[in-house]
């Protein structure tokens, strides 16, 4: 092979590296800074498959993600703001530019930590995906629709009606959500959002 390879009988080398690189599953693609070491990404496969002819190569990873299929089980794993839109180009252009300067700040201040519960950003487009998760959370078709989804903590916020989705106003959203300042409510409890009941949401 012409790449560096680990022989299959050095079986302690590969569990090292195995469990340095968190691999829980083969085969697994983990991409790697060949000046540092660092990890680029560790879902190497999925985004082969969705870039065959590697058009985005080294796929560094981005801040803001179209919500697909393939991060649905991110969401019921970490906390994430998504702002729903039509599948129109314009309107995706939109969500992108008012999501990514809070991503970027998010990033920013958390980039060091050691942590894998880190906020995600997504855009919602019309899609299945979109829709299975409204109806697991409780969100209305309501398009733009900016909202916070805590799954592991079973907390959903959602921005007031009425209120202009802006670079600014995402920032506070986002801000809100990660003091704990932001009011939620419980994910499956249609009587807890018609009523309004509030729960602090934990730190992100």
């Amino acid at each position: 092979m012409p790449w560096l390879a680990v022989a299959y009988e050095e079986a302690e080398t590969r569990r090292e590296l195995a469990a340095l690189l968190r691999v829980q599953g083969i085969p697994a693609l983990v991409l790697l800074h060949a000046a540092d070491g660092s990890v680029i990404t560790d879902d190497g496969r999925a985004l082969v498959n969705d870039d065959p002819d590697g058009l985005e190569f080294p796929w560094q990873p981005k801040l803001v993600n179209i919500l697909t299929e393939r991060y649905a089980a991110r969401i019921h794993d970490h906390p994430a703001i998504i702002l729903f839109v039509e599948g129109e180009e314009s309107e995706m252009e939109f969500a992108e530019a008012v999501l990514l300067p809070a991503a970027e700040e998010y990033d920013a201040e958390h980039r060091l930590d050691d942590t894998e519960d880190r906020l995600q950003f997504f855009i919602g487009c019309d899609s299945d995906t979109s829709d299975l998760l409204r109806e697991l959370v409780g969100i209305d078709d309501a398009v733009p629709l900016l909202a916070a989804v805590d799954i592991p903590s079973g907390r959903l916020a959602v921005m007031e009606d009425g209120a202009e989705i802006t670079e600014d106003s995402v920032r506070q959203f986002v801000a809100a959500f990660c003091d704990g300042s932001l009011p939620t409510v419980d994910i499956g409890s249609p009587q807890d959002q018609e009523e309004g009941q509030l729960v602090e949401i934990g730190q992100c």
